[in-house]
């Protein structure tokens, strides 16, 4: 039991040790009218449903109002917005779209709908630019044990496992068309945004690992 323990609280003591090496997004440039449109977008829209916004969207709009709208809720739910980087830079992302999924308590999952509106906009939509953004409910205990610890919203390894497969996945189905894609991964937890990027705990200690070993 105490090994058991003991394993528990090195492999979390990992997953906040890599996510502290993720930013945390605390600054917005919002305006007002466009968050309420957001957020009307999101509270109105049926679980598995893709809606429109009237005028396309800015990335801290969208960002600040997925922030307020999934942090109070009791239940994991998620959102895509789907858009395209716009400018000679090539660094203006504006949105137009909006995907939306129902979860649970513990879990939330893209259904093959939201797989296939993804793959879509990724292999057909030039310079398209994706966030997917999830929450994960309050919990007493879990905002206890942060407040002493000091530790950053931590996305949980199905959380990255995820990530990590769907972004192969739609990449991998990218690749044929040369188009430039960017799917983007955020956190909602504790009051807090974090964008998250890095491949699972087990993946990297498999890859040190690997490293460690003596080759044959």
């Amino acid at each position: 039991m105490i090994d058991d323990l003991a394993r528990r609280l090195g492999r979390l003591a990992l997953e906040v040790g890599v996510s502290a090496l993720e930013p945390t997004k605390d600054t917005f440039r919002t305006k007002t009218g466009h968050l309420a449109a957001v957020t009307r977008r999101s509270r109105s829209t049926r679980h598995d449903q893709l809606a429109s916004f009237a005028s396309p969207k800015r990335q801290d709009d969208v960002l600040y109002a997925s922030l307020t709208h999934l942090e109070h809720l009791d239940r994991e739910d998620a959102l895509v917005m789907f858009g395209r980087r716009r400018g000679s830079a090539n660094v203006y992302p504006l949105y137009e779209d909006l995907w939306r999924g129902v979860g649970e308590e513990r879990a939330v999952d893209l259904t093959p709908r939201a797989h296939k509106l993804i793959a879509n906009h990724v292999g057909n939509v030039d310079r398209s630019d994706i966030l997917v953004v999830h929450n994960h409910p309050a919990h007493w205990m879990k905002s206890l044990a942060a407040d002493l610890v000091g530790w950053p919203p931590t996305p949980s390894s199905r959380d990255r496992e995820l990530a990590f497969l769907h972004t192969l996945r739609w990449l991998r189905e990218l690749l044929p068309s040369g188009r430039d894609a960017r799917v983007h991964w955020y956190l909602v937890d504790r009051h807090q945004l974090k964008e998250f990027f890095l491949p699972p705990v087990d993946w990297i200690l498999a890859r040190l690992d690997e490293t460690a070993s003596p080759r044959a």
